[in-house]
């Protein structure tokens, strides 16, 4: 059976910014080799983004009642914390704005979803992510969502869709609102191509 696409990703809310299909992999390749708390995959990655600094991945906290990812409302079995620093760029637009160092706090929440069917598996990763230093950073959160899911018919091809949506938790005007949501849809679509 073919699940239906991820509704929380299909919300008015969020723009997906990537769709691909990985060939070769399952859904336990993929967590084993990015998610995991044994590899170091993600560490590696954030830290060898430009200026990243003080990369600290917290180990999973597993949960069988899940715990509850308060934007989308949905229970996740694992979380985890992801702490890091970056310097901003004194030649970028603002940078007498905010502070010199900008410190993201991303709270990580990771599910597997039961077989629906003779080869449905869906994984859901998602991420918030919140800033200090940055511009009206305490005006808004990020969150990402990826969603893996296996293709019909292959156990070993994997549907990936990913997105993100900015919340905004204080009153923002109008035009910082639509700058921060482009700035912060842009970097997302980045960050997940490469």
């Amino acid at each position: 059976a073919v699940l239906p696409p991820d509704a929380v990703l299909a919300r008015k809310d969020f723009n997906v910014v990537l769709t691909h299909r990985l060939n070769g992999a399952t859904l336990q390749q993929v967590y084993e080799t990015c998610w995991s708390s044994e590899s170091d995959f993600y560490a590696t990655w954030a830290t060898e983004q430009d200026g990243k600094e003080n990369v600290v991945v917290h180990p999973w906290e597993l949960n069988s009642d899940g715990f509850v990812n308060d934007f989308d409302g949905e229970r996740y079995t694992q979380r985890r914390t992801v702490t890091q620093s970056y310097t901003r760029d004194p030649k970028t637009l603002g940078y007498n704005l905010g502070a010199p160092v900008v410190h993201v706090t991303q709270t990580h929440y990771y599910r597997t979803e039961p077989r629906q069917g003779p080869m449905a598996r869906r994984s859901i990763l998602a991420i918030s992510i919140v800033m200090e230093g940055e511009v009206y950073a305490d005006h808004f959160v990020v969150h990402i969502r990826g969603v893996a899911t296996q293709a019909q018919g292959s156990t070993l091809d994997l549907l990936m869709d990913f997105g993100v949506a900015t919340e905004f938790v204080k009153s923002t005007p109008r035009f910082m609102k639509r700058q921060i949501t482009g700035i912060s849809t842009s970097a997302t679509q980045e960050t997940v191509v490469n």
